[in-house]
C-alpha cells in the first residue's frame, strides 16, 4: 500500500480559507450562550436588527465562563472581524457594540478565546449563530455591493464619430 503526503504552504491554506469564507481554517462551534438584545428588534431568527452607526448593549447569556473581561468578536465576511472586550459575571458577558458606518450584510457574535458562537436561542431560531442584520434608518438590509457600499457610476456612452472632411483635390 502506498502512502501519499501533500504539504501545503501557509499562502494555499489561506487561500483556501478565503474561496471557502473561512476567517481561519479551524471551525468556529455554537456555544450554550444566548445572544440577548433586549432594545433591539429580531431581524429574522439568527440575527437582531442594528442601526448602522447605532450602539447597543447586549448580553451573552449562559455562556459558561469564568468572571472578569471576555473578548466578544463580531465577525462579518464583508467587514472582517472587530473585536470587543466584554464583562462577564455569573455566567453573563454584557459588552457594548456600535455598529460600523459601513456596515451591511450580517456578522455574527463569538466570545472566549476560542471564538465560540453565541447561539440564538432567545431569539426563537433554535440552537444556530446569533449577531446582527446591518440596517438603513428606514429598518432594510444593508446590502453590500461588491466590495463597495456606494454603486459605481455606469460608463459614459461614447460620442459617435463626426464625419471626417473629404480630401481635397491636389493642384
Amino acid at each position: 500500500m502506498k502512502r501519499f503526503a501533500l504539504f501545503l504552504g501557509a499562502g494555499a491554506i489561506a487561500a483556501a480559507a478565503t474561496v471557502v469564507g473561512l476567517g481561519s481554517i479551524a471551525q468556529a462551534t455554537t456555544g450554550t450562550g444566548a445572544l440577548d438584545c433586549p432594545t433591539l428588534s429580531v431581524f429574522n431568527p439568527t440575527h437582531y436588527g442594528l442601526e448602522v452607526g447605532a450602539t447597543a448593549t447586549c448580553t451573552i447569556d449562559n455562556s459558561g465562563v469564568a468572571d472578569g473581561p471576555v473578548d466578544v468578536f463580531i465577525k462579518s465576511s464583508d467587514l472582517g472581524t472587530t473585536t470587543l472586550t466584554g464583562t462577564a459575571s455569573g455566567g453573563t458577558i454584557t459588552f457594548t457594540y456600535t455598529a460600523p458606518a459601513n456596515g451591511c450584510n450580517t456578522g455574527i457574535v463569538a466570545y472566549g478565546a476560542a471564538g465560540t458562537l453565541a447561539n440564538n436561542s432567545v431569539i426563537s431560531g433554535g440552537n444556530s449563530a446569533a449577531g446582527f442584520a446591518y440596517l438603513s434608518p428606514s429598518g432594510t438590509l444593508v446590502t453590500c455591493l461588491s466590495g463597495s457600499l456606494s454603486p459605481s457610476p455606469s460608463p459614459s456612452p461614447s460620442p459617435s464619430p463626426s464625419p471626417s472632411p473629404s480630401p481635397s483635390p491636389s493642384p
